[in-house]
């Protein structure tokens, strides 16, 4: 597997879950996304360091880490892929700036990086999409990302993102 994100990307700590989102913006990571994730990746699948180090979310009662997640960034690593601004739920519509392809690609390999790197089971408490925050771990969220794909046909269609994320993670990880 390619190492994606750069090793001090990643410092040491003990961190127990990546929560993979959308930034509801543009294409591309803006300071306001870097303030919000550790890890972005914009619609050509180039990476961006967020402004929080990844250990900043090891502790969040000092106020200073990734706020990505209500009620859950304690222990969470937040890796968002950047566009869906102005998406709508139902009907269904994804703005001008969908995610792609390539950068669905590119997510994946930096997922599986991290899982590596902090030892993260790819299973849906520790490798998990924003919008099964509430269905796994209770949380009350009104968060649909990321729920439908905008990245056009795969071999994963039968399954949701999130099921997609995990087995391909999986493989990436040998398992």
């Amino acid at each position: 597997m390619p190492q994606l994100i750069p090793a001090d990307w990643m410092p040491a700590g003990k961190l127990a879950r990546v929560i993979v989102h959308w930034t509801a913006g543009a294409g591309f990571a803006s300071a306001e996304d870097r303030d919000s994730y550790h890890v972005l990746v914009d619609r050509v699948g180039h990476l961006h360091r967020g402004e929080p180090a990844i250990t900043d979310n090891l502790n969040t009662a000092e106020g200073d880490y990734a706020a990505h997640v209500r009620g859950l960034n304690s222990g969470s690593i937040g890796l968002a892929l950047c566009g869906m601004a102005g998406a709508h739920e139902r009907p269904f519509a994804p703005g001008r700036f969908p995610l792609t392809k390539v950068q669905w690609n590119r997510a994946l390999i930096a997922a599986a990086a991290l899982c590596r790197r902090y030892g993260i089971a790819p299973n849906e408490r520790g490798l998990l999409m924003h919008c099964e925050v509430q269905r796994v771990y209770g949380i009350p969220s009104t968060k649909w990302d990321i729920s439908l794909r905008t990245w056009g046909p795969t071999a994963y269609d039968h399954m949701s993102p999130g099921e997609e994320l995990r087995e391909r993670v999986a493989l990436l990880l040998g398992g």
